[in-house]
């Protein structure tokens, strides 16, 4: 699923976000209807983890965030008509060490 955030509104909940360096947020969510939560909780880390490693490369960072803002996050949920069905729960900053 992808839809659009303003990088400002990134920026004021999380100051190591910079635009400059072509910074990319992926979040990941948890469904609601699990009934195994701390299952799924322990997949989402994993999830989290390959991600980084996976997309490790020169010049180039990927960053796990646990402070994911369910206040920020919810309202883009709601335009895709997913918020009744997941959690933001975990999310990942990626982007490139040097300036484009």
């Amino acid at each position: 699923m992808n839809f659009q955030i303003l990088a400002d509104e990134l920026g004021k909940n999380y100051n190591f976000w910079n635009t400059r360096t072509g910074s990319e947020f992926s979040l990941i969510c948890v469904n609601k209807c699990f009934t195994k939560y701390a299952y799924s909780l322990e997949i989402a880390g994993a999830l989290a983890q390959a991600f980084c490693v996976t997309n490790a490369k020169p010049e180039f960072i990927n960053r796990s965030v646990k402070q994911v803002y369910p206040e920020l996050w919810q309202r883009r949920l709601r335009k895709t008509r997913l918020e009744e069905k997941r959690i933001p729960f975990y999310g990942i900053i990626s982007s490139r060490i040097k300036e484009l």
